[in-house]
């Protein structure tokens, strides 16, 4: 859809009926992918919206060269690859299933959100992190309910659940289910998100860690992303974290990175997405402050 307008251009209709096909092909997830492909190239800035049309368009091609081979891939991955596609795991097989990963933690929402989705479903997505060492230290817990049943997320940031999750299988597990939490009054319920670990220092290492992701796992989309020892700020109408020698843009800018630059350095904690970052929670020396 053209911005601004409420007609359909002709890009638009062709990636609807490529996604209807492929609704037809019982590739359900994928059609989604496609079918949102015009919205978010329209979503990036003019300069950026070849490249992001680009690596959209890429990631879709090389899922499909996976699909078609995926017998010559490792097990986890091929999980992944038969996810993107519409392939489904139900919770029940996820737990009866004797390899499956399993930790048991305490964890920090550090972030809630919803989307609607085109099927008339709403997506609520809740993001984890482990407090203790080891990997995985992150989990996307994944909910779905229809729009009209007004159903609210489950979890809010900056609560701290101790938890038994399970995995699904991946080559970078990362959605997870609660198979068990303490109750709070026989919890003993660490202290908020500031003392994570395994947080790396400066911007650059932060970006090799999601380059190394990808490299194992092309479609993750966005990449679980942490950084120490960074500040937060705006240029203009541009909020940014930068280490003092690189910059990177902040998509969800807002009145809280003022409150969370004023504390100085801080370890940040967001979603790497194409061209920067949406920050979930910045732990300062004052406390952990959760975006909205």
């Amino acid at each position: 859809v053209a911005e601004g307008s409420g007609t359909s251009s002709p890009r638009t209709d062709r990636s609807r009926i490529v996604a209807a096909r492929l609704v037809d092909a019982r590739a359900p997830t994928l059609a989604r992918a496609v079918g949102d492909l015009p919205a978010q190239v329209f979503r990036a800035n003019d300069a950026d919206r070849g490249r992001v049309a680009m690596e959209a368009l890429g990631r879709v091609s090389l899922l499909a060269q996976a699909y078609r081979r995926q017998g010559a891939l490792p097990p986890a991955l091929r999980e992944d690859v038969r996810r993107r596609i519409g392939w489904s795991i139900s919770k029940e097989q996820l737990l009866d299933a004797p390899d499956t990963l399993r930790i048991d933690d305490a964890w920090t929402v550090l972030g809630v959100s919803s989307q609607a989705q085109s099927d008339g479903l709403i997506r609520h997505e809740t993001w984890l992190r482990r407090h203790g060492d080891g990997t995985p230290r992150w989990s996307l817990l994944l909910d779905y309910a229809p729009a009209a049943g007004n159903q609210r997320p489950t979890y809010r940031a900056g609560e701290v659940l101790v938890a038994t999750l399970a995995f699904y299988p991946s080559a970078w597990p990362l959605r997870g289910v609660v198979v068990h939490r303490a109750p709070p009054a026989d919890a003993d319920l660490p202290d908020d998100a500031g003392g994570f670990g395994g947080v790396v220092d400066g911007l650059r290492p932060s970006l090799e860690e999601v380059r190394a992701v990808m490299a194992v796992h092309p479609w993750l989309d966005p990449v679980p992303w942490s950084a120490a020892g960074v500040r937060l700020g705006r240029l203009r109408a541009q909020a940014y974290v930068t280490d003092g020698h690189h910059m990177m843009p902040v998509h969800n800018g807002g009145d809280w990175i003022v409150t969370a630059s004023a504390a100085g350095p801080l370890t940040a904690l967001g979603l790497a997405t194409m061209g920067g970052v949406r920050l979930l929670a910045a732990a300062t020396a004052w406390g952990t402050v959760y975006a909205p």
